[in-house]
């Protein structure tokens, strides 16, 4: 399915190749700062509980969702639904904007599974996706995984998708 594959990046947005990431910073911190090491270690561990608390609660949004679609602009969440059995709709097709003919492909597909929440980085240009959600009858929402806070910015991205997912779950990252 060609809107369902173009090529993302943004590895980040797995907390379990997040989680590698982290690992990975910390041993070759504590070779380079070996003074430091406690410290590090004690930061990965507080970093791995958080990440560890998150993707529980991804997990019971997944859980309880009534559908496992969802409309994206530019494809920037592949490893996030890989990792939660998500599929991801993008609408963006290598970087450029969609043909008519897969912009009336998505409507039929969005129409037929009731998707009305489009996401689109907060870098983007919004205008498209808000003529597509017009033609849905939905909304355009924004999201930033390219934010300097990542923790809080999947808590924020993991509510928006309850809501997009029609899940019983909402997230709260104090549970």
């Amino acid at each position: 399915d060609e809107h369902h594959t173009n090529y993302d990046p943004h590895i980040w947005t797995s907390t379990l190749e997040y989680k590698q990431m982290a690992i990975k910073t910390c041993e070759e911190l504590c070779k380079l700062y070996p003074v430091k090491e406690k410290k590090f270690q004690e930061n990965l561990a507080n970093l791995i509980s958080d990440l560890n608390n998150l993707d529980s609660l991804v997990k019971n949004v997944v859980n309880t969702a009534k559908t496992k679609d969802f409309l994206i602009y530019h494809p920037a969440l592949s490893y996030f639904a890989r990792e939660y059995g998500l599929t991801q709709i993008a609408i963006e097709e290598n970087g450029k904007n969609p043909s008519a003919q897969t912009l009336s492909n998505l409507i039929k597909v969005a129409k037929a599974q009731d998707l009305k929440t489009i996401f689109i980085q907060e870098q983007f240009d919004s205008r498209n996706a808000e003529i597509l959600a017009g033609e849905l009858g939905g909304e355009v929402v924004k999201i930033d995984p390219l934010g300097y806070d990542w923790l809080n910015n999947m808590y924020d991205l993991t509510n928006k998708l309850a809501v997009a997912l029609k899940s019983e779950k909402a997230i709260n990252k104090n549970e």
